[in-house]
Parts: C-alpha cells; structure tokens; sequence
C-alpha cells in the first residue's frame, strides 16, 4: 500500500491526474508540470511528461487531458490560473465600480478556455502544442464552443472523442444541466487529427439535472449517458462514412496544409 497526495482542490479547481499506461501522472499547478509514478509512487520518467514539462512556456493551467488510446497525442484543455487573495487584494483601493471591474478582469482569464493539440514524440518543439479552439478562432470555422465545453473522452477504439458542449441555449435550458454531446472523428490523415464535428444529442427531459454517468460501449461503438432517470445511447458506428473536412488553425497560428 502507498500513498501520495492527487487531485488537490481548492475553492474553484482541481488538479487533475490520471493513469496512462500503467503509469500514473499527477498535474501540479504551482510548478505546470506533470509527475510520473509507477503503481507504488516510485518517481518514474515517461516521454509525454517529458514532452509536456518541456514545451509548455507559457502554458497557464491544465483543466482537462483526454489520452489517445492508441495514438501518441492528447487534447489538452488549458484555462487561467484562479485569481489568489493576494491578487484581488491589489484592488482593494479602489472604488467599488473599478474594483469589480478589475477583479471580474482576472475571473475572466481564469475562465478562458484554449483546447491544444499535443503530439508529445512531435521532433519540432513549436508543433507539439497546437491551438484548435478558443475565443480567438475555431479549426471548424463557425462552429466554436469557446469557453463552454468540457469532459472530453475517448471512445475505446480511439476513432472518436466525444465532448459536452454547455453553450447557452433558448429557452429555460440550464446548459450544465443538460449540456449537448458532440463526436468528432479521429483521421490520422488530417494534420490535426480532428474531423467535422456530429451532433449527437442531450436529454429530452426538460427537468434534466445534469449527466449522472457516461460510458461507452463496443460493438457497436456507441456513446451512453445517463441523466438520472433515462439512459441514451448513441451508435456512432452509423457515422462511418462521415465526409472528413479539412480544419483551419484559428487566426494568427501555422496552417499545418501549407507545406
């Protein structure tokens, strides 16, 4: 038996950590890295650790990693780091309009998301982080979730990853509660590995109170949720013929077509 602390919380975030061939990784904000352990917290070396550690000048804070299955890349969902006290107490000064102006400035950041593409055995260190959403742009062009998405995953096969997509919507709809799923395909042809995003769906009760539980199955590969009361299951392997479109970086970034 051992243990190590994981996963610390705080008031509004938690590090995130997770297993990954047979490896367990640790996220410690206050340094931006990763920490490698083998299966009785013995200190270990993995190359996407290294790859990260090395090549996130710049990088604020990890809210998500989803691991490919079977290919050596990862979606990363960055945000900002939490405003501290010490922060927030700078503004202490000034009046009160200016004062929450300022402070609403620093939550903001904290809630701007950025999703990365990286490919950690990439040779090129300005190719391994790879910006593919934020409020800046879209590589699906006008479909652009922002900062609204969130528990990105997988499916077993490693041909899709499936996301919630909380963009307000008409209506009472309380977007967290009954968020709207959304796959995209894998295609490694494509440079950034990503298809055009499907539409699967979100509860159908009005009263819905959030996703309880999601799964996934094999043969079909289907996507399962359950609200609480209802299970939703959606076969995804009816969309294996879905056209692969070609995706753009967002504005300012390389176009990975323009070889």
């Amino acid at each position: 038996l051992a243990e190590h602390p994981a996963g610390i919380k705080t008031l509004a975030y938690t590090e995130p950590w997770f297993v990954y061939q047979n490896k367990i990784f640790i996220y410690k904000d206050s340094i931006t890295q990763l920490e490698v352990f083998d299966e009785n917290f013995k200190s270990v070396k993995h190359p996407l650790a290294e790859a990260f550690n090395k090549s996130n000048v710049g990088f604020r804070c990890m809210r998500e990693i989803a691991i490919h299955p079977n290919l050596p890349f990862a979606l990363i969902v960055e945000q900002g780091k939490w405003p501290t006290d010490e922060q927030l107490s700078q503004f202490d000064s000034l009046p009160p309009k200016e004062r929450n102006i300022a402070s609403d400035t620093l939550y903001a950041e904290a809630h701007r998301l950025t999703l990365f593409l990286f490919r950690w055995n990439e040779p090129d260190e300005k190719k391994r982080f790879v910006p593919l959403l934020s409020v800046a742009g879209s590589i699906w062009n006008s479909y652009n979730p922002a900062n609204r998405y969130s528990h990105l995953t997988f499916s077993p096969d490693g041909k899709w990853v499936v996301f919630r997509d909380n963009s307000i919507r008409g209506g009472n709809v309380r977007t967290i509660d009954n968020p709207i799923f959304i796959a995209v395909p894998i295609c490694e042809k494509n440079p950034l590995l990503l298809g055009k995003p499907v539409k699967l769906g979100n509860a159908m009760r009005e009263d819905a109170t959030g996703p309880k539980g999601t799964a996934w199955t094999t043969n079909p590969t289907a996507f399962i949720m359950c609200d609480g009361m209802m299970i939703y299951r959606w076969n995804l392997d009816r969309y294996k013929q879905i056209s692969m479109q070609k995706v753009k970086p967002p504005p300012g970034t390389p176009d990975p077509f323009n070889k």
